[in-house]
């Protein structure tokens, strides 16, 4: 089957599940978007990165335009995203839908207040952005959760990725953290890594960090694609027509992987992304149907008493609720109190280590690479931990979600009608993520936000207090012996110091995933409730008012699911033909 074949049958299909939609008054605005996307036949590029590896330049250098202001702070980054137009703009898009035109100055960007933007479309004639958008994201280490949080929503949307890493710090822990949580699970086929800011590295250098990349990268993508570059020098190179300067920068051979990954293959990519959506909201649609046609089995009769038995019931479910939200927080009590006391450990490590370390070593060499050994250290110890949180909290909150479900369960056996714990967690995915065609990792909404190096931005101006002590001091004002043990009193004074503080942060931060759990749990409680009570009401209602028999609507409903089931198979087809 050739690409203009199966973007008609997809065309069709999408068509198809429309109507049906419509027939059988069910909502689904997931087929609507999807139909638009599908239309305009464009793909969405995003740029991924850490704050700080150089996103702006890079997009600019793929412009050959100054448009995106560099060297912006955490504070003022925000979604740009770039579309083909013939007139230079640029509009702010407002949380609360109001949108303004904005100059493209830096000055510009750093006055908006950021707290209030949804995000920000420049349109610009670069023949780079024919049928492409491309999403420059703020970093994924950004301080400002929220921003963060809207980074990560961005990536189920993505239907190719470019993950911007430095070339003198190639896949951190929370990089190589991010790239499996969150860009893997998304079934993105496409990721160009480009390894940033090569113009500082030797060849050997340069070589030594290409083979690191490719051999980690190697074990979780196939023939990982991995370009190094200078966007830096690109850029420069492009606005003063150097094109011994452009080659030099690598450009040539990034324009080639793009070109042969993302533009010769749009259609491939976006046929594949599509296909995967439009398979989620048929078998979506195919649960909705399989739960109203187990109502329909029942008499009216049994029906109202199921009903109102459940809301007879509902002061005791909301019992049963709040004793889980009660064992929940007994068990992050004892997380924090861990993960406190593995620091405080750490601490009186680090302490011991100096201690033992000092009578070796000159005073000039401990005053000159103690503050940045004490904040490697911190550094290190804070991401470990970071880790493990991440890992214990996904754990805890798994375990309420399949507790949350227990307690359905048991209101299934007492009326004896299915609901599938399994359709429960999928909805948890669905609310969480906040993506409009759902999500494939399992994690609470503002969770994530905390780690993957999320945590140690907020610390570091901690340290560098803490350890600001040392600079003061100086040799001449004593003899050496003096002045090391003022040294030592101080490290130990600056470990203890950050060790509180960062105590306190990691108790507010636990404290706050913690509230965005029991939130999550509260909500997803309350929607379940609620469309258990919606699905009894619509079936009593449709048997009383249509007087219908339940055989016929039981066959009904078993054609529009195998309606769906043939959809749904044409769907796998065409994935299976069009495989990236």
């Amino acid at each position: 089957m050739d690409i203009n074949t199966s973007k008609i049958e997809i065309k069709k299909l999408i068509s198809d599940i429309i109507a049906f939609c419509s027939k059988n008054s069910i909502t689904e605005k997931n087929v609507s978007i999807l139909q638009e996307k599908f239309t305009k036949n464009e793909i969405n590029l995003t740029v991924l990165g850490e704050f700080n590896r150089g996103k702006s330049t890079f997009v600019n250098s793929l412009i050959g335009d100054d448009i995106l202001p560099s060297g912006v702070t955490p504070t003022t980054a925000s979604i740009n995203i770039l579309k083909h137009s013939n007139q230079t703009y640029a509009k702010v898009l407002y949380l609360d839908e109001k949108n303004e035109m904005l100059s493209l100055s830096k000055e510009s960007f750093q006055n908006l207040n950021y707290e209030n933007i949804d995000h920000i479309e420049i349109g610009h004639n670069s023949p780079f952005l024919r049928n492409i958008i491309i999403i420059d994201t703020p970093g994924v280490n950004d301080i400002n959760t929220q921003k963060i949080e809207v980074t990560y929503n961005f990536i189920p949307k993505s239907d190719a990725v470019i993950f911007l890493l430095d070339a003198e710090q190639v896949l951190s822990k929370s990089e190589f953290d991010f790239f499996q949580n969150k860009i893997l699970s998304s079934d993105i086929n496409k990721i160009i890594f480009v390894i940033n800011k090569t113009d500082n590295l030797k060849a050997n250098e340069l070589n030594e960090v290409m083979d690191y990349a490719h051999k980690k990268l190697s074990k979780y993508v196939n023939n990982p694609i991995i370009v190094h570059y200078s966007a830096k020098n690109a850029l420069s190179a492009k606005k003063s027509n150097n094109d011994k300067e452009l080659e030099n920068s690598n450009y040539i051979n990034l324009k080639k992987a793009i070109t042969d990954n993302v533009f010769d293959k749009k259609d491939s990519i976006l046929i594949n992304r599509t296909s995967h959506s439009l398979n989620l909201i048929i078998n979506s649609l195919i649960t909705k149907l399989n739960f109203e046609k187990g109502l329909f089995v029942k008499p009216l009769e049994e029906l109202e008493n199921n009903l109102k038995h459940i809301k007879e019931n509902e002061s005791s479910l909301n019992n049963q609720l709040e004793t889980l939200l009660k064992e929940f927080r007994e068990e992050i009590k004892i997380l924090t109190k861990n993960e406190i006391s593995n620091l405080r450990t750490f601490s009186l490590s680090l302490n011991e280590c100096i201690t033992n370390e000092f009578d070796d070593l000159s005073y000039q060499d401990i005053k000159t690479y103690l503050p940045s050994f004490i904040q490697d250290k911190f550094k290190d110890q804070v991401e470990a931990q970071e880790i493990n949180i991440k890992a214990v909290t996904i754990e805890i909150y798994q375990n309420y979600i399949e507790k949350l479900g227990k307690i359905f369960e048991n209101i299934k056996k007492e009326l004896d009608f299915k609901i599938d714990l399994d359709q429960l967690k999928l909805k948890t995915i669905n609310k969480t993520s906040n993506s409009d065609l759902g999500s494939s990792i399992l994690m609470t909404s503002g969770l994530t936000v905390m780690f993957l190096g999320g945590l140690f931005p907020l610390i570091g101006g901690i340290l560098m207090v803490a350890t600001g002590g040392f600079l003061s001091l100086s040799s001449k004002e004593t003899r050496e012996k003096s002045l090391k043990e003022d040294l030592k009193k101080l490290a130990n004074n600056s470990i203890t110091h950050a060790t509180e503080k960062i105590s306190i942060k990691l108790d507010n931060i636990i404290e706050e995933i913690s509230l965005k759990i029991q939130d999550n749990l509260k909500e997803l409680f309350k929607d379940e409730f609620e469309s258990i009570n919606n699905s009894f009401n619509s079936v009593i209602e449709d048997k009383k008012v249509k007087e219908i028999e339940s055989s016929v609507k039981i066959e009904e409903i078993d054609k529009e699911i195998s309606f769906l089931i043939d959809k749904n198979k044409e769907v796998i087809r065409i994935l299976e033909i069009n495989t990236l």
